[in-house]
């Protein structure tokens, strides 16, 4: 044990085997995952799934995909703008992601400062008779107006 401490304390070796280490795993759990969508979705489609790469069960499917990934070439079009062109994916992702981390919930402390804020809203589908006797609407807050009570 000592052995190991005495290796990893000196910092280019740890560092070359905590890169080596994500070198390795993440590509395999993406291999992993990869194969495991492959063969759900072609027993939910009732096929076989990838047949040929790798024999019998396929399992060498994922790492030909990613192979045939590498050899694609960019096509870019004569009279496009290079930089527009290449750049114009990375603008979509940014902006999906920047929507994304827009429309997450609002943390619970800061649930009661938009509480003053909540707007009624009356929701034309919903026709279920409310819980109180009266036979008001519902408002935001769940409480009924208008009836007797």
């Amino acid at each position: 044990m000592s052995f190991l401490t005495g290796l990893f304390s000196n910092f280019w070796i740890a560092l070359l085997a905590k890169l080596l280490f994500v070198a390795l795993f993440i590509p395999l759990i993406g291999i992993v995952l990869t194969f495991s969508e492959i063969k759900l979705s072609a027993k939910m489609q009732h096929r076989v799934g990838p047949y040929f790469a790798g024999g019998r069960w396929g399992w060498a499917q994922p790492i030909a995909d990613g192979i045939k990934f590498f050899q694609k070439e960019d096509l870019i079009p004569t009279n496009a703008d290079r930089r527009v062109f290449v750049l114009a994916p990375a603008l979509v992702l940014i902006g999906t992601l920047d929507v994304s981390k827009s429309a997450r919930r609002p943390t619970p402390e800061a649930r009661p400062a938009m509480a003053g804020a909540a707007v009624s809203v009356e929701h034309r589908g919903d026709r279920r008779p409310s819980r109180s006797s009266s036979s008001g609407r519902r408002t935001a807050r769940g409480s009924t107006t208008g009836g007797s009570g």
